[in-house]
């Protein structure tokens, strides 16, 4: 059996590989502070929003080799990684550093675990949205339990976990803005009462 690195699986696989290494927006905030952080996401959201639009009015081939290496077929270019951007730039703007933390965590570990858990060993399909399943929920749900158990007590842990899983099935709602908000939110304010 051999390997093909241009399969979907692994695309998938280079894909996940980035929304993980998002948790280094976290020592990056830490370090540097929150503003130099900011200003990188928005620039982050500018170039890729830029690029974006050139490869889909100008169809450069060398240029689409080199994206398409992390990028799905078929949609705007950098979808996933604007919306990363975005998720996790409102979310460091809108909450306090411990609850924002938990929200990059969970976005960077639960998704792409969920995603390629329900991409390649999903079966069974939600009822109220078909592009996902049971077993990516599941997985996210797990994954999103143990990250938290970093910011807030096991029993909370699992009731936020629970709660975002809810949300991160609902479908044409971006996990990646959705997942980093819920958490933060839920952090905070339960958070603050433990």
């Amino acid at each position: 059996m051999s390997l093909n690195w241009k399969s979907d699986f692994f695309l998938e696989v280079r894909r996940q590989i980035l929304h993980v290494a998002g948790i280094g927006s976290i020592p990056a905030v830490l370090g540097a502070g929150l503003t130099p952080v900011i200003f990188g996401f928005t620039a982050q959201i500018i170039f890729f929003t830029a690029l974006g639009v050139y490869i889909t009015n100008r169809h450069t081939r060398w240029l689409e080799k080199i994206v398409y290496v992390f990028e799905r077929r078929g949609g705007f270019p950098f979808t996933g990684a604007l919306t990363w951007a975005i998720g996790a730039a409102l979310t460091f703007l809108l909450f306090p550093s411990m609850a924002a933390f938990a929200g990059i965590a969970v976005l960077s570990f639960a998704d792409a675990t969920s995603t390629l858990v329900g991409k390649y060993r999903g079966s069974h399909k939600l009822p109220l949205n078909k592009e996902k399943s049971w077993e990516g929920t599941v997985a996210f749900f797990i994954i999103a339990a143990l990250v938290l158990q970093f910011f807030v007590d096991p029993a909370l842990s699992i009731f936020i976990a629970f709660v975002v899983s809810q949300i991160e099935m609902l479908p044409k709602i971006d996990d990646n803005i959705t997942i980093p908000l819920s958490v933060g939110f839920l952090v905070w304010v339960f958070g603050s009462v433990v």
